[in-house]
């Protein structure tokens, strides 16, 4: 009889069998359930903080949706450029620059990072972000401002500027949503011809965007004091419209090309290649380039490697309001400053000072480039 029965009864192994398939399934399901509430917990922690270090600058879903004033930022521009000049010229006489390598461009060279870039940066961003804490702003240097921003407010009363008195009411009270509004910041440009005194090439720079276009800016060269500011199709400062009545003439054709001296890469070899007799002039500082251009000391301005938009968003503003342009060696089009996250062009760019000065060398680089 027991026998019998247990010939009728499954074995532990086949037991196993009938039991393990809901088991599997239920230990499958529980730690399916574990995940995603996991997932969902880590969610809910990122979405609270992202919204209290939102509240805690200032910045608001409502806030997000405010307009801002061309003319508060240029007048913003123009005062705590001239304020981080000063820090810049003061770092520089100090025995220890304390300069370090931030990294190596696609070349391998150094790029080079010293304490007046960083103290420019919290002066200029830092300043920026305490009256207007929701507005997308890019600088070179990614370092905190925090801790140094509320020292910094002594540099910019948000009242219009003297410079500014000949722009109409109406142009001072033109308004852009804050999301269609993008600063880019060079805190310190040509930094390392900083480094070797190389003085004359330093500036530093700030652009507005908006809609991906360069509609304003300022340049400010701290060694020699000297600002320049212009808003498009609304004025520019009247040292600046000096300058261009100054070096006003007509287009000889492109005879000089000014150059970087520190990332030139293959520029001198591509130039020489298409024209012999070009007249190569290295020099450092993407700002203090477009303004040899400006000055009518350059008819191109030829760079063939990647370069930020941070440098180069200045220039390309003045060029615009000159009748001048700047366009990608890659694309042959004009650059766009829209994505803040897009912050690199690839492949280099040709400037001129007057549009369609250089339409045959833009011709003749990109097909030597293989870009064409």
């Amino acid at each position: 009889m027991s026998a019998k029965a247990s010939s009728t009864r499954p074995s532990g192994s086949i037991l196993a069998s009938y039991i393990s398939p809901p088991c599997d399934r239920m230990r499958g399901g529980t730690r399916f359930y574990l995940g995603f509430s996991l997932v969902c917990f880590l969610a809910i922690v990122l979405l609270y903080t992202a919204k209290t270090r939102l509240q805690l600058s200032g910045c608001t879903p409502n806030s997000v949706r405010r307009s801002v004033k061309i003319s508060q930022l240029l007048h913003a521009g123009i005062h705590l450029l001239e304020s981080a000049g000063e820090a810049v010229v003061e770092y520089r006489d100090e025995k220890d620059q304390q300069k370090q390598v931030k990294g190596l461009t696609k070349e391998g060279k150094k790029e080079f990072v010293t304490q007046a870039d960083l103290k420019s940066h919290v002066i200029i961003k830092g300043t920026l972000l305490d009256y207007f804490p929701c507005l997308n702003i890019i600088s070179e240097e990614h370092d905190p401002v925090q801790q140094d921003a509320k020292d910094e407010k002594k540099y910019f009363n948000p009242q219009l500027s003297g410079q500014l008195k000949d722009i109409t009411m109406v142009s001072r009270d033109q308004k852009y949503s804050m999301e269609d509004v993008v600063v880019w910041i060079d805190p310190l440009d040509a930094t390392q011809e900083y480094t070797e005194k190389l003085d004359r090439y330093v500036t530093i720079m700030m652009c507005i965007v908006v809609d991906g276009s360069p509609v304003a800016s300022v340049i400010h060269f701290p060694f020699s004091k000297e600002t320049y500011w212009q808003w498009s199709e609304h004025g520019a400062a009247k040292s600046f419209e000096k300058l261009q009545a100054m070096h006003s003439r007509g287009d000889p054709g492109v005879q000089r090309v000014v150059v970087s001296r520190s990332h030139a890469g293959e520029v001198n070899k591509t130039l020489r290649a298409i024209n012999n007799e070009i007249d190569v002039i290295p020099a450092g500082g993407a700002g203090f380039k477009v303004f040899e251009l400006l000055r009518g000391n350059a008819e191109a301005y030829v760079h063939t490697t990647a370069i930020k938009k941070w440098d180069i968003c200045v220039g390309d503003a003045f060029l615009r309001h000159t009748e001048g342009e700047l366009r990608s060696l890659k694309t042959g089009r004009r650059i766009s400053y829209g994505n803040p996250l897009d912050f690199k062009v690839a492949g280099g760019f040709l400037a001129v000072p007057k549009k369609g000065g250089g339409d045959e060398l833009l011709l003749a680089l990109r097909e030597k480039l293989g870009y064409g």
